[in-house]
């Protein structure tokens, strides 16, 4: 990675950062009108390093600048909390039928004990040793 990508990328994530921040004080400060206007115009200077820095990154850099962008959209982490959750729904499915056929199977095991007597039971509980 040469130094002209890596300054280009660092514009580029500090674009972001700022962008994001200012998005949140536009929000937190839109009543007060130097609070709006400020983060208006720290916002529209946000992009205008976006743009500088991909300018700078130039076509080598489009794909690193893709792979960082990602990670700031809901999008991604939406796609992954539903993958993830739909792997977790399918384990508990999978657990709770385990537990089901395990309790179904000592619940058989209990039934032919009470119709043994005891002595039966003993000699089964050694041979199962």
């Amino acid at each position: 990675m040469n130094l002209k990508l890596l300054f280009g990328v660092s514009l580029v994530i500090i674009s972001l950062v700022v962008g994001k921040i200012t998005t949140i004080t536009f929000i937190l400060y839109f009543n007060y009108p130097w609070g709006r206007y400020l983060s208006l115009a720290i916002y529209l200077l946000s992009w205008l390093l976006l743009l500088t820095g991909i300018y700078i990154c130039g076509v080598e850099g489009a794909g690193y600048i893709k792979k960082v962008y990602k990670y700031f959209s809901y999008k991604h982490y939406h796609e992954h909390v539903k993958r993830y959750s739909r792997d977790v729904g399918h384990y508990a499915m999978e657990a709770g039928r385990k537990y089901r056929e395990n309790m179904k199977s000592r619940i058989k095991k209990r039934k032919i004990y009470k119709n043994k007597n005891h002595n039966d039971i003993k000699e089964m509980k050694q041979e199962a040793r």
